[in-house]
């Protein structure tokens, strides 16, 4: 993926993957991704990477200006939330955050 989030994406998935060995890549919405145990915890579009986390969680990224509303095109994803990292340890620790929530199912 080009440009400096995929960039970011690809840089941050690479060090979870290596520290998580039984997470794969993967895709979500023709988008890459990052799963844990077959389930998607994170993903990027050219504009934003976006992480599963709970809903509560996913509010308070909104509500203070940090992300932003993820949607398909219809109402938002309550569980989702669109984010741009300003560098790879602030990507690592959302990903930590997002993979901890679904690997908890």
């Amino acid at each position: 993926m080009d440009g400096v989030i995929g960039q970011l994406f690809a840089s941050a998935s690479e060090r979870m993957l290596a520290q998580y060995i039984t997470d794969a890549p993967g895709s979500m919405l023709r988008a890459p991704a990052i799963t844990t145990r077959g389930r998607v915890y994170a993903f990027a579009t050219k504009a934003s990477v976006i992480v599963k986390l709970p809903s509560h969680r996913v509010n308070e990224l909104i509500d203070s200006g940090v992300g932003a509303p993820c949607s398909t095109g219809k109402a938002p994803l309550r569980e989702w939330v669109c984010l741009e990292p300003g560098d790879e340890d602030e990507c690592l620790a959302y990903f930590a955050e997002a993979r901890s929530f679904v690997a908890a199912f």
